[in-house]
């Protein structure tokens, strides 16, 4: 609790004084892997088992890793190559922005749903 409490009163004074690269944010958030669980969840939607969703995913990233690319770097023959469901429309889920915007249960980083966590914790503070 002691660990908590001084890391929260260090981000409380940091806060005030911190600026975010937007540009730079946006163009590194892909990189990574970031979206990853973005093409397994893919799969799922086109009738793949999870657990064999999960699988392909890790061999697609495993196979960028190997020719040291990012995902959204993959040609879309190569990802059939993995499984044949795949298609063109898979690239716009390897969009961080879209990657973020899906998410929209609670607690979730949609902007709706960080909207809602802000205007809930003004209420608490």
């Amino acid at each position: 609790m002691d660990t908590l409490k001084a890391c929260l009163e260090v981000m409380n004074a940091m806060l005030p004084g911190m600026t975010f690269n937007k540009q730079r944010m946006a163009a590194t958030a892909g990189q990574g892997y970031s979206t990853a669980t973005d093409i397994a969840e893919y799969l799922v939607k086109k009738g793949v088992p999870f657990r064999e969703a999960h699988e392909i995913t890790g061999k697609i990233v495993l196979d960028c890793i190997k020719k040291k690319i990012e995902l959204h770097e993959i040609s879309l023959k190569e990802l059939k190559s993995f499984s044949p469901v795949i298609g063109k429309d898979v690239f716009p889920t390897l969009d961080p922005a879209a990657s973020v915007r899906a998410r929209s249960s609670y607690g979730g980083t949609s902007p709706s749903q960080v909207l809602k966590q802000i205007k809930r914790y003004k209420k608490i503070l």
